[in-house]
């Protein structure tokens, strides 16, 4: 069944439309401040500018919670994640920090990958390695790319989302319609 729907979600093209980047942001908060304050995690949000972009809003919602998801799990209990947010002509970049133990050198490599699961700790019922790879599928129909690293100042992973913005500064953002 998780491999019928993975193929139907590789299929599902990007209804893009224009959206400032601070209400996006304010939308994927709402979706994941429970989660941090369940776990007792602090989470730090750095946006500089508000742009706009024009990208599929829902999935590109998607894929933040879920990177911020991933950290708030693989945070100890009382820490901290760190969201920031920078945007230019060119690209716009989110990047997700965590305080956990990072990632492996395994995951570097694998982690996008459909249904690779590194952490042990976890069983079936909670992990099924697809959230990585659907965030990587997202990112990759908005033109962009998804970076894993480890963070030296914090001992933890970071993803990097990137995509390009496809507006340039100033555009109108269009009204939805009554």
């Amino acid at each position: 069944a998780l491999i019928d729907v993975t193929k139907s979600w590789e299929d599902q093209q990007p209804n893009k439309q224009p959206f400032s980047l601070f209400s996006l942001l304010e939308e994927a908060g709402g979706q994941i401040e429970g989660l941090g304050a369940v776990r007792q995690i602090t989470l730090h949000w750095e946006s500089r500018e508000d742009i706009s972009i024009c990208a599929d809003r829902g999935l590109l919602v998607r894929a933040l919670v879920n990177v911020i998801a991933n950290a708030i799990e693989h945070s100890p209990p009382g820490g901290n994640v760190y969201i920031e947010t920078t945007g230019s002509d060119d690209l716009v970049s989110f990047a997700v920090t965590d305080e956990g133990s990072g990632f492996t050198a395994q995951a570097l490599n694998h982690a996008t990958e459909q249904f690779f699961m590194d952490d042990s700790s976890r069983g079936p019922k909670s992990h099924y390695g697809i959230g990585l790879c659907m965030t990587a599928s997202i990112v990759q129909k908005h033109g962009g790319q998804l970076l894993l690293e480890n963070a030296p100042e914090t001992g933890g992973a970071r993803v990097i989302i990137q995509i390009p913005p496809n507006m340039r500064r100033g555009a109108e953002i269009a009204k939805p319609n009554k």
